[in-house]
Parts: structure tokens; sequence; C-alpha cells
């Protein structure tokens, strides 16, 4: 078991990690990145090295978009562990993880955890049923394997239920139906915050794009 110490740690590669890790680099910090899968860009990014050269247009341009940030990740001379999986942090500053098959140890002044965000899906009856998937499932074998079911429904609530249905529609996939299930009272819940949704007009004018794509293909 390898004992190492590094002055930053940083648990996960995605579009967050991989910005942590551009910024303490140029800063001087010695930076290690430790990641679960085989490839830098975590969800949001994922499979972006492959899919460059393929290009398939129906992933969208916010998806390429985060070429620039691996590219930098890539050159920012942070070591990067991939294929890697961490199962405990002590009081004193120790990551214990798995790397390979082998066990490793090793120490950090500072640790970022940057493992982004996780589906919250709710049971209900039938979800295990075969073709039944979360959504996120489903772009991911979009994204990996350009996989998709065709007729798909999908329901739920959330960016990533129409940037998903959106994508399947791109790729020339048949949709049945987008169903959400979020209710009046919950509209009203987030009206406080509807002026911070407005210093994003870029993200609003995608969402309103989804939207709008997806309404003339199921009418």
């Amino acid at each position: 078991m390898a004992n190492q110490h590094f002055q930053i740690v940083i648990i996960g590669a995605g579009p967050a990690g991989m910005a942590a890790a551009v910024t303490t680099t140029k800063a001087g910090l010695e930076t290690i990145v430790i990641d679960d899968q085989k490839d830098s860009g975590g969800q949001v990014y994922r499979n972006l090295q492959a899919n460059q050269g393929k290009s398939p247009a129906y992933l969208g341009q916010s998806y390429y978009d985060g070429a620039k940030l691996a590219q930098s990740f890539a050159d920012c001379g942070a070591i990067y562990w991939p294929d890697c999986t961490v199962w405990q942090i002590t009081d004193m500053h120790e990551i214990a993880l798995v790397s390979r098959g082998k066990a490793e140890l090793i120490t950090a002044d500072y640790i970022i955890i940057a493992t982004g965000a996780i589906e919250r899906p709710m049971p209900v009856k039938g979800w295990t049923l075969p073709g039944v998937m979360s959504v996120g499932g489903a772009q991911t074998l979009l994204k990996q394997a350009a996989l998709g079911a065709d007729d798909a429904v999908f329901v739920g609530s959330g960016p990533l239920l129409y940037l998903t249905a959106w994508q399947y529609i791109q790729a020339g996939l048949a949709v049945r139906a987008v169903i959400d299930i979020v209710g009046a009272k919950q509209w009203r819940s987030a009206i406080p915050f509807a002026p911070l949704a407005l210093l994003q007009p870029d993200m609003l004018a995608m969402g309103w794009r989804w939207l709008g794509d997806i309404t003339v293909t199921l009418r």
C-alpha cells in the first residue's frame, strides 16, 4: 500500500473537478484528481473524447462546449487517476481508495469533493420491469453507445428530463410522450427564485428551444 501526500486531492473529474484542477495547478499547487470513471467528463461530458471524432449533433452544442475545459484539464499538469473507488476519508485527511484492484492510501492538505449531482428517481409500480430505466440511464446509452429506445415515454421533472427527450428527438428516435409531474404547488414555490433565472438568459433560451422542439414534434 503506497502512502503519498499531495497539497490538493480532488475527488471527481466532472466539470467541477476539472475546473478546480485547472485553478489549483495554475496557482502552483500539487494536485491529484481521482475519479471512478475511465475518462474525465463526469455525467455531463460523458464520453466526450470519443464523441468528438464522431460529432453526433443530437447531443447539443452545450455538450461539445466541454471540449475546451477537458483540454485545459488534460494540459494543466494535475495527476489524474481514473477508474478509482474512494471508500473512506478520515479526519486526518487520509483518502483510502482502490486503484486498478490495488489498495492505496494518500493524504492531502486539502480535499475537494466534486462528485457531482445524482439522480433522485422515485420508485413506482413497474419501475423494475424490462424497458424501464432512469432518464440518466437513457442519456448514458445515447452518449456512450449511440443507442436509445424508440417510442419512449419520458416521465419526471427537471432539466434533464427535457434535455434527454430533446436529444432523443434530435437523434431521430421516436418519442411518444413527455409527462411532467410537477404540480401547481411546486411551481408556486419556485416563483421567488424566478429573478435569479433571469441572470442566465442563455440557459433560459436553451431551455425554451428544447421545449419548443419537443412541443412541435409531439403535436
